[in-house]
């Protein structure tokens, strides 16, 4: 091997290792186990990952980017922490995609399909004020939601924009 690849295969794993100590090390200081770890930071992920690009949760592209670093992440530690058997190795590699991304699916589906129950409208008609109006805009006893089985364009528009700007 030539001394410039040896060069950077060596900075290479030293990345890793370091990599994967700092991980231990905030997993073992807010005393959390490696899958709520796991939980936590591929959620915050996501978020981060949609505010940096300014994009909707309801955008697939974050999603796939956060499934890329961590098929990424689960490859180096599959490299540098050698198990005795690699049946349970790979298993644990495939709950921890798993873990890191169940919450950022659910976020996705939810924001796609169903961007009414992420959001709370604000209905300015109200006599006497404001009235908020909870997941897909129903307000028990409000006529006009029960008619409409709180589907209309109007609370559908305010969910998505309300989406729109919590990632803004």
């Amino acid at each position: 091997m030539a001394p410039a690849s040896r060069g950077a295969l060596h900075a290479t794993m030293g990345l890793t290792m370091e990599w994967y100590q700092l991980k231990t090390f905030i997993a073992y200081s807010l005393s959390l186990s490696m899958d709520a770890l796991h939980i936590l930071v591929g959620t915050l992920a996501l978020l981060a990952i949609c505010r940096i690009f300014r994009v909707p949760v309801s955008d697939r592209r974050p999603w796939l980017a956060l499934l890329a670093i961590e098929l990424i992440n689960e490859g180096s530690d599959v490299a540098l922490d050698l198990w005795p058997d690699l049946a349970r190795q790979l298993g644990e590699a495939a709950k921890d995609v798993m873990l890191t991304m169940a919450v950022p699916t659910l976020l996705l589906l939810l924001a796609r399909y169903w961007p009414q129950s992420l959001a709370r409208s604000v209905d300015h008609n109200v006599a006497g004020g404001t009235e908020v109006r909870g997941a897909g805009g129903a307000v028990p006893g409000d006529q006009h939601d029960r008619e409409t089985g709180g589907k209309d364009a109007t609370h559908r528009r305010s969910a998505e924009r309300i989406i729109d700007q919590t990632v803004d």
